[in-house]
């Protein structure tokens, strides 16, 4: 009798410790969701007054470098889900593989976010020929006034 009930505390012990390293797991994987979703967005607009396209330049190549980095972080997190889908429904079930896919579209995404900022970027570097040049909108208009 005893070796009975030895034996059913030791699979309860055994069953209670793998619940908790999941119970664990999922309020990890908690955490990483709430503190991704909570993190600064960027409040700096377009400047609208300036005639300077550098500066317009500038803040779009933090935007989508900005954006970039919020989809490596959004890859990174779905890596541990990955993880934690592996463990529960094994290594080739559809929850694994639909993880696998969409962080693969967050890495892909954020590739193309980086080429566009570089782009702009390199808009700023690149002189302006004359027919581009930035126009004064207000000098415009006191020149004509005058005539």
């Amino acid at each position: 009798m005893i070796e009975v009930l030895l034996s059913v505390f030791i699979l309860l012990g055994f069953w209670l410790l793998r619940i908790a390293r999941n119970v664990v797991l999922l309020l990890a994987l908690g955490v990483a969701m709430i503190s991704g979703c909570t993190t600064p967005t960027v409040t700096e607009e377009l400047e609208l007054t300036t005639y300077n396209p550098a500066q317009n330049h500038r803040k779009i190549a933090a935007y989508y470098n900005h954006e970039a980095m919020k989809l490596r972080q959004a890859s990174e997190e779905m890596s541990v889900r990955i993880t934690v889908y592996e463990r529960l429904f094994g290594p080739t079930s559809d929850w694994v593989n639909g993880a696998r896919l969409l962080t693969q579209s967050y890495e892909d995404a954020a590739t193309e976010y980086e080429r566009k900022a570089r782009e702009h970027l390199e808009l700023i570097k690149r002189p302006q020929s004359r027919s581009e040049a930035p126009v004064n909108l207000h000098q415009t208009n006191q020149r004509s006034s005058v005539e």
